[in-house]
């Protein structure tokens, strides 16, 4: 969701469409304003309020081919990108703000992102 207008209301129902089951989402907001052109906007894309989609994943009759990544898979790519990771790892200029981020969470799953870089410190 984008944008400054709230929804009143929101249904999700299951619907068969071309033979395939799928989710059927319906959003309404009441009383929207109109929208007005200001001097100097630069986009009006930028300020319409909208419901924004990505494809995550296809499945046609055999196993889902992702589209889209996760936030999870993105995580392990830079974990894994020696550009990335061996920066952070050998400077340890984050070490101080790891320890004060992670003060009082024992469970690892908890933790941010961040932290997975040094699991051996902390």
């Amino acid at each position: 969701m984008q944008g400054y207008v709230a929804l009143t209301s929101f249904t999700s129902e299951p619907k068969d469409i071309f033979g395939k089951r799928v989710t059927a989402n319906h959003y309404v907001s009441k009383d929207v304003p109109a929208f007005k052109i200001e001097p100097y906007m630069t986009s009006e894309a930028d300020y319409i309020s909208q419901m924004n989609y990505s494809l995550s994943h296809v499945q046609a009759g055999g196993p889902a081919i992702e589209i889209m990544g996760s936030w999870e898979k993105f995580n392990e790519l830079l974990l894994k990108n020696e550009n990335f990771s061996a920066g952070i790892e050998k400077s340890g200029f984050l070490d101080d703000v790891v320890s004060k981020v992670t003060e009082g969470i024992n469970e690892p799953e908890r933790k941010p992102w961040l932290c997975q870089l040094y699991k051996a410190k902390f």
